[in-house]
């Protein structure tokens, strides 16, 4: 999982720490969790991996 135990202490943190990974590291996230990456991309309307 890309995202670390930090993302794991509270929701805050995990939104923080997978929006982090969706934007720097897009094409990773796709590869290893496509629902999580699926929803950040219908949230931010954004597709960085695309």
């Amino acid at each position: 999982m890309l995202i670390d135990k930090y993302g794991a202490t509270s929701p805050v943190e995990f939104f923080a720490e997978a929006t982090e990974d969706f934007f720097e590291r897009g094409d990773e996230l796709l590869d290893r969790d496509p629902d999580l990456y699926a929803a950040l991309a219908g949230y931010f309307d954004q597709d960085p991996a695309g």
